[in-house]
């Protein structure tokens, strides 16, 4: 039997053009081990399973979709958290007004170009939808209390 060309943790395409990437043999080393870049999924695939070298672009539609997809929650594509996650940690902290959110937000690039106001009165309102009391207790600044001892 031919030698395994493969190196460890590397990325490879299927013949159908699957991201996957290489993670080693089994333990009966009968079978090569891959992770499913699009879905996460170990995969085993026999020895004599043909993988062809990683060229993102040859990557198929359906997976690409998924890899977009799956894009870890609260942050853009890009890595950068969201503005709703950046306004969330300054209503959190209680003592701020909803000028001085805005105020702290405004040069944020995710903040470019949007109607910061309309965003954070946007989150109070999910806030009030989720059944998490929404309560003014000053000029322009809100408490949120929430529905369950864990806060969100």
């Amino acid at each position: 039997m031919d030698k395994l060309q493969h190196v460890l943790n590397q990325k490879y395409l299927t013949v159908k053009g699957d991201p996957v990437e290489f993670l080693g043999l089994n333990k009966k080393g009968n079978e090569m081990v891959l992770r499913h870049l699009a879905t996460g999924n170990n995969i085993g695939a026999p020895l004599t399973y043909k993988l062809v070298d990683y060229d993102p672009e040859k990557i198929n539609r359906t997976c690409m979709l998924l890899m977009k997809a799956s894009a870890v929650p609260g942050k853009t594509s890009s890595g950068k958290p969201k503005l709703s996650h950046k306004i969330d940690e300054q209503l959190k902290k209680n003592n701020l007004s909803i000028d001085q959110i805005e105020e702290l937000l405004k040069d944020a690039v995710e903040a470019q170009g949007k109607n910061l106001k309309a965003n954070i009165h946007a989150r109070l309102v999910s806030y009030k939808r989720r059944g998490d009391a929404v309560t003014k207790i000053g000029d322009g600044i809100y408490r949120i209390v929430f529905k369950s001892a864990k806060t969100r």
